[in-house]
This record gives structure tokens, C-alpha cells and sequence, in this order.
């Protein structure tokens, strides 16, 4: 789908990773890394925060990790980040995270360097963007009125960062069995809202015997006392490089609602879904609207609702077939090859505004289409 070879310098992804933002901002930029790379090109992470997980998993996909000293989001922050980009003679920076605003995004803007913005809110101005990439269904060009004209949206789940880990293991048929008894629950990086006692004695309240795995990562730190109330069903699953195949092996899942999502949906398994942030809502929203997923409101959470959701789903074998068939037509996997695809058809021309006239570009929109 891609060009063969990326030239004209390495991408930087200045993303971060940490119990209270998760892993999901770096772990889906690992996706785009890893298209980026397949197409010839190098790339490297640059952290300001980051969990040991995180950084391995980054390094052990063969990427760099280069440590950025100033707090996230400062001034600090951007002249260090463009300092990077500099010596580093970037082709691409792309930034994913909340803390970079439109201050930051004029501050780390090059000539000849793309600016790529992975985004959720569209709450921010953009002016500075080549490329807004926002992977949500929700997404639609009037999130981002205040951009260039020529600035490219890549929108909807069509572009949705799917590491090579799921896209390998999609070609797997999943077996839709009678009960639902094998059950995965992750929170993402990290369990900010502590969701997890809520989900585990929801899990014992059950009124059919299941076998589930909570894969957590690093930045828990009350893991040992919700592992202290883990009945014989329950294991806690901590470094785990095999995600993928934790969703083929269960029949459900119970995830918050971020970027954990389309991988869920690129493997067709269905979902329960909490919104633990108001960006979140949208998503689990949409899904359960799509029939993909059932949405459990954080603010009514409760393990009882929660296990009244999961036994009816458990149940439900013909439900789950629908929503697993759902997903996996809503994300294909391809969306880090449909961006490195658009990012090698910016010019570098373009970037550096010395273009005698350029056309707007049209918006790749899903929900625009919809």
C-alpha cells in the first residue's frame, strides 16, 4: 500500500506514558512507528514520562527512546523537542498527548518538517498541522475549523493505529461459543480511577463460573491489594507482550474505552466498555450505538450493573457473534499504512508554505461520509 522507501529524514513521535495518562498515547504511536519503519524509514520516541513496560516494548520493536528533561507540555518541553528535530534532521514530528496545546504546536513547527497531531478532543487550534489525525467515530472536520487550509484530516476509524501484533492474529476465526466463560479485562496502562475492585467483584458476583485474566501494566500502584481480593478465577497478568493472543483466547472483554478499542474490534471481540474520561464518552458511546459494544457509564458504574451486563452478554451467543462481526468490518487493521501512505504525499514544499498556490485537502472523514 506504501511506498517503498521513506526518505528525507527519520520520524520522532514525542509522545508519554504513565499511571495517571496510560499507555495508550505511546502504544498506539508504536503502530504508526512500525508502518513507518516497514516502508523504509527510522524512527524514535521521544519521552518525557514513561514506564519501564512501555519503554521496552518500544525498544524491543526496535525503536529508540530518547529521554526529554523539561516537564511535558512547557516551553521547556518544545524548544527541547525542536532542538531534537533539528539535529536530528526530522521529516516528521508527530505529537500525541493533552498537554500539547496550540502554544506548543507553533513552538516545535519547522520549515520542512511535517507536524502530524494525533488527536481526540478538537478542542485546541491546529494552524500548525500538515496532517490531524483523530481515529474516533465521532470525529468530523468541523472538530477542526482552525487549521490551514492545506492541512490534510485523516478522521475515523479507518486510520485507527493498529499494532503488526493484532494485524497478524487477525486472519485467526474466532469461535463464538455457547457461554461466554473466558473473560479478559484491561484498563490500559494504567488504573487512574481504580476500576479495577469494582471489575473483580463484579467477576465474583457471576452467577456462572468463568476463568478471566486482568492484564495490567506497570503503573498500578494499588495492584497488590486488588490482587489481594482476587477469588481462584481471577489471575493477574503483569508484562504482557502478548495481548493479541489474549483476545483470541477469550470469549469477552472489559476494557475502558480508549485506544484498546479498535484493537478489540480488529479481532472481533466483543466488548463491555467503561468511560473512565470525558473524551472516552464519545467512543463507548458510538460503539453501543453501533451494536459493537455494551457501554457501562463510569458515573453508575457499580459491580452489580457491571455483572448484570456481563451475564447477559455471557448468555448471548448470538449477539456476540453480531458485534464481533461488527468490529472487524469497522477496523481492517491497514490504518498505520493509510497515514504513512498520506504522510509520504505531503511535500516538503508544502510544509515550509513555499507553495505559489495550494488546494485544500479533502477530508478523509468516515463519519463525514455517514
Amino acid at each position: 500500500m506504501v511506498e517503498e522507501t521513506i526518505g528525507c529524514g527519520p520520524l520522532l513521535i514525542r509522545a508519554d506514558a504513565g499511571a495517571e495518562i496510560g499507555a495508550g498515547h505511546a502504544m498506539r504511536c508504536l503502530a504508526l512507528a512500525e508502518a513507518w519503519h516497514k516502508a523504509g524509514g527510522k524512527a524514535a520516541f521521544l519521552m518525557a514520562a514513561t514506564t519501564s513496560f512501555v519503554s521496552e516494548k518500544i525498544r524491543a520493536e526496535g525503536f529508540e527512546v530518547v529521554h526529554v528533561r523539561a516537564p511535558r507540555g512547557s516551553p521547556e518541553d518544545a524548544r527541547e523537542t525542536r532542538k531534537l528535530c533539528l539535529d536530528r534532521q526530522a521529516r516528521w514530528l508527530v505529537l500525541d498527548g493533552y498537554a500539547f496545546d496550540a502554544d506548543y504546536h507553533q513552538q516545535v513547527s519547522l520549515p520542512a518538517c511535517g507536524l502530524m497531531i494525533v488527536d481526540d478532543l478538537g478542542n485546541a487550534g491546529y494552524r500548525a498541522a500538515d496532517i490531524i489525525l483523530n481515529q474516533n467515530l465521532h470525529a468530523g472536520p468541523s472538530l477542526y475549523r482552525q487549521r490551514k487550509p492545506q492541512a490534510r484530516l485523516l478522521l475515523g476509524p479507518r486510520y485507527a493505529l493498529i499494532r503488526r501484533e493484532f494485524i497478524a492474529t487477525r486472519g485467526t476465526a474466532r469461535e463464538i461459543s455457547a457461554l461466554a466463560t473466558r473473560v479478559l479485562v484491561t484498563t490500559g496502562g494504567g488504573d487512574p480511577r481504580n476500576l479495577l475492585p469494582t471489575i473483580v467483584q463484579a467477576i465474583a458476583e457471576l452467577t456462572c463460573p468463568v476463568e478471566a485474566r486482568v492484564v495490567v501494566g506497570g503503573a498500578v500502584p494499588h495492584l497488590k491489594a486488588v490482587g489481594g481480593t482476587c477469588g481462584s478465577c481471577v489471575r493477574i497478568e503483569t508484562g504482557v507482550h502478548d495481548l493479541s493472543g489474549l483476545m483470541m483466547w477469550a470469549d469477552i472483554a472489559i476494557s475502558t474505552a480508549g485506544s484498546t478499542c479498535w484493537e478489540l474490534c480488529c479481532l472481533g471481540l466483543p466488548p463491555v466498555v467503561i468511560d473512565i474520561a470525558e473524551n472516552q464518552r464519545p467512543i463507548a458511546q458510538q460503539l453501543a450505538r453501533r451494536g459493537i459494544a455494551v457501554h457501562v457509564p463510569f458515573d453508575h458504574i457499580s459491580a452489580a450493573g457491571l455483572a448484570q451486563a456481563l451475564g447477559t452478554l455471557i448468555i448471548s451467543p448470538e449477539r456476540r457473534k453480531a458485534m464481533s462481526q461488527r468490529g472487524r468490518r469497522l477496523v481492517d487493521g491497514h490504518g498505520a499504512e493509510r497515514i504513512v501512505q498520506a504522510m509520504q504525499q505531503v511535500s516538503p514544499w508544502t510544509i515550509a508554505g513555499l507553495e505559489k498556490r495550494v488546494e485544500p485537502q479533502p477530508s478523509d472523514s468516515l463519519a463525514a461520509r455517514e
